[in-house]
């Protein structure tokens, strides 16, 4: 997993079926925030996909939760309802691997 905005970068990180890795940061006075994200998994690492993980809506955003998860099948997305958070929603696939 390797995740970067224009101020940050995350990783690279290898994260053990089963592990997962929790980020927290501030979003920017701009309302422009936005990490792009690429995942690999399988033998070798072939399959792969880069994504955007977060992408701020607007200065009155704060992001809230976007719980991402990697399985065999794809990239699934559950953002947790809060205060901010803009629309939640339930755990489902937003992406396939390329292979």
């Amino acid at each position: 997993m390797r995740c970067y905005s224009k101020n940050d970068v995350l990783g690279p990180n290898i994260i053990p079926i089963g592990g997962h890795f929790i980020d927290n940061f501030r979003t920017n006075i701009w309302g422009t925030t936005r990490f792009m994200c690429t995942l690999r998994q399988g033998p070798n690492y072939r399959h792969y996909q880069n994504f955007t993980a977060f992408k701020q809506f607007s200065y009155k955003d704060y992001g809230g939760l976007w719980d991402w998860r990697a399985r065999e099948d794809g990239i699934y997305l559950k953002k947790r309802p809060g205060l901010h958070v803009r629309n939640p929603v339930n755990m489902h696939k937003v992406y396939d691997w390329i292979y």
